[in-house]
């Protein structure tokens, strides 16, 4: 009888497939984080524009809200200087303009969103309800004769309106201006 004999061929294994398959973990590790991270910021960057459109549009509210008072006054509306307390005078902020004006100039200054118009709710889904300056521009009048009454000399009055309204974050703040002209008989 012939004897067979198996010889076993053991090789000596490196380990090379476990080092790849580790790097090749560690680079899928590493996308992942990256991703994530990613995604992250730009939910942030989401969130942020969004609450940048909602002062932005509490902003405009504001205007809204005065120009339709100021619309709705059959004469002009006395300034400050002559007793009135919605309009500022010429000049009232010349030194710095409304966007520089802190919070709590815009709180002893301006008047809140409703104060003055009726049948309006206050915003929902913002850190506080906008606040509204105005300024009287100028005033043409029809004229040059003086009228006997400040309620009769007709002509046309120009208003700068300013509003800033707050997002849903307090420290989100946008503030708008336009000139309204509104035309006095």
């Amino acid at each position: 009888m012939k004897l067979i004999v198996f010889q076993s061929r053991i090789h000596r294994q490196r380990g090379a497939s476990l080092i790849i398959g580790l790097l090749f973990l560690i680079v899928l590790t590493l996308l992942g984080v990256t991703s994530m991270s990613k995604a992250v910021m730009e939910e942030k960057v989401v969130h942020n524009q969004r609450d940048t459109s909602v002062a932005m549009q509490s902003a405009e509210s504001g205007l809204k809200d005065i120009e339709t008072w100021l619309n709705t006054q059959p004469v002009r509306p006395l300034t400050v200087a002559m007793g009135g307390t919605v309009v500022k005078d010429n000049g009232t902020y010349s030194g710095q303009t409304v966007n520089t004006q802190t919070a709590a100039w815009w709180t002893a200054n301006g008047i809140q969103y409703g104060a003055l118009t009726t049948n309006v709710a206050p915003l929902p889904n913002v850190a506080s309800q906008p606040r509204i300056v105005t300024q009287q521009l100028a005033w043409v009048p029809d004229n040059l004769g003086m009228a006997t009454n400040y309620a009769e000399q007709a002509g046309v009055a120009y208003y700068e309106v300013s509003a800033q309204g707050a997002g849903q974050n307090a420290a989100t703040r946008v503030t708008l201006q336009s000139v309204y002209a509104k035309r006095f008989n």
